[in-house]
């Protein structure tokens, strides 16, 4: 979500290159999240712009009601440990600190350059060449299998 929120020109994906992005999301969010749902796209469209990802957190306190915020992602902030996000429950209180952190760490997970918060909602700016690189998916195969998947 967020199209053009990084004001950058996105390289249009094929139907395949969104498969394989979106495997590679499930598996990056799945620590993190429990339920994830993709919004629906047009698999016989030639080109897509982006992947959606809605993704359920409880959000109390005062945290991710804040200011919108933009961050980079060299690497996790110092000193973060990853297990503390690893199963928030609903009894935790966000802090704005602990909210760019989380951001931090789901846009590194994820492969992200950059990241943008905007209300109740984050926004990753993932370059293509993650699918490139994750040694999980191995091409063709596993878009065949992903498409099957999606249908059934």
């Amino acid at each position: 979500m967020g199209g053009n929120v990084f004001h950058t020109t996105a390289t249009r994906l094929t139907t395949a290159q969104l498969l394989l992005l979106l495997e590679h999301t499930k598996m990056a969010l799945s620590p993190y999240f429990s339920g994830q749902e993709i919004t629906r796209f047009f698999e016989d469209k030639l080109t897509h712009g982006d992947l959606d990802v809605v993704v359920g957190l409880w959000t109390g306190g005062d945290g991710w009601k804040g200011a919108n915020e933009v961050g980079t992602c060299p690497s996790n902030p110092p000193g973060l440990k990853v297990e503390k996000y690893m199963n928030i429950d609903e009894e935790h209180e966000w802090s704005r600190k602990e909210v760019r952190e989380f951001c931090g760490l789901l846009a590194e997970k994820l492969g992200a350059r950059k990241w943008a918060k905007n209300g109740m909602e984050a926004s990753f700016a993932v370059p293509l060449s993650v699918i490139d690189n994750d040694t999980t998916l191995t091409g063709e195969d596993d878009v065949s299998q992903l498409k099957e998947a999606s249908t059934s």
